[in-house]
């Protein structure tokens, strides 16, 4: 018999692992409704830096780059709302879409490093359950950020968003707030026709979302069922 996980570690693999990851985006989620638009995006570099301190765990080189990108991410945050008083409309557009860009390439970094967490797992753990979950949200705002900077170039991109004419930085909140729903009932391909896309890029993105949010519940499903019958059935020769 392989010899079970102290309780402590595995307390403190829970504690410490990908449950404050999971709670702040499932918070993010809740609190939509009541979080002032304006306060959306604040609230996200929150998220970001609990992910860069969550995703990394003991690689030390990888924790201080997502922090560092995550620290810049939150830098744009401010200077967005910032510009947003007293610049032009092309400057404020130009923070509005480095922030996007910034957050998407930081969130991609967090997939590839809890994809890394996920595979090297050689027995499933409440953390890893939570790691996948975690992963699936990410995979959520990933594209919302991504639609998020469609609109922002080419504004019609989609229908239904009714966001803010003026103030850069409340067209943005707004956007990536309404943009982030119609993300995840994409990717749970439940969509209610109240957010649609209008160009092909748009229907393009939406399409490639839909497929990995199928993909990703049928692979990741089954390889987490085959570590944990593979581990069960390793201790039972043993």
């Amino acid at each position: 018999m392989i010899p079970e996980e102290p309780a402590q570690n595995k307390w403190k693999s829970i504690r410490w692992g990908y449950a404050h990851l999971t709670a702040i985006l499932f918070l993010l989620i809740l609190l939509r409704p009541v979080l002032d638009t304006t306060f959306v995006i604040q609230f996200f570099g929150l998220v970001l830096l609990t992910a860069a301190w969550a995703v990394t765990g003991a690689l030390r080189r990888a924790r201080w780059i997502l922090i560092g990108l995550a620290s810049i991410t939150v830098g744009l945050i401010l200077i967005s709302y910032k510009w947003d008083e007293t610049a032009g409309p092309r400057a404020s557009l130009a923070v509005s879409f480095a922030l996007v860009a910034a957050c998407v390439v930081l969130l991609f970094y967090c997939v590839v490093m809890l994809l890394f967490s996920l595979l090297r797992s050689k027995q499933i753990l409440l953390n890893d359950i939570l790691g996948a979950v975690s992963l699936y949200l990410v995979f959520g705002y990933i594209w919302a950020f991504v639609y998020t900077s469609m609109e922002l170039l080419h504004p019609g991109s989609f229908d239904g968003l009714e966001v803010p004419i003026t103030g850069t930085t409340d067209r943005l909140s707004a956007t990536f707030s309404r943009l982030s729903y119609f993300s995840f009932i994409t990717l749970a391909t439940q969509g209610y026709g109240d957010v649609t896309p209008r160009t092909a890029w748009a229907e393009t993105f939406v399409m490639l979302q839909t497929i990995v949010g199928q993909l990703y519940v049928a692979l990741v499903l089954a390889y987490l069922l085959s570590v944990h019958l593979n581990s069960n059935r390793n201790a039972e020769q043993q």
